[in-house]
């Protein structure tokens, strides 16, 4: 019985350790992302219905981004 949960903890253990690299892998996938389209137009959409479309400029490690000629 002791072998049987032994096994079973292991088996959670390595699948949230792949889960965990995958968010870190995903977060920089993303900030790449972010990072190609400077320069470029981009489409905002946030929480409550509000949408910007702007040039992006530069943004942060918390991804609050810099837009330049933005409309509403």
């Amino acid at each position: 019985m002791k072998k049987e949960e032994d096994e079973k903890k292991k088996k959670e253990d390595e699948k949230r350790k792949k889960e965990e690299e995958a968010r870190r892998v995903s977060c920089r996938d993303f900030s790449e992302l972010i990072d190609r389209c400077i320069g470029s137009k981009i489409w905002v959409i946030m929480k409550g219905d509000k949408e910007l479309v702007g040039t992006l400029r530069g943004f942060d490690v918390y991804v609050n981004m810099v837009l330049e000629d933005v409309t509403e």
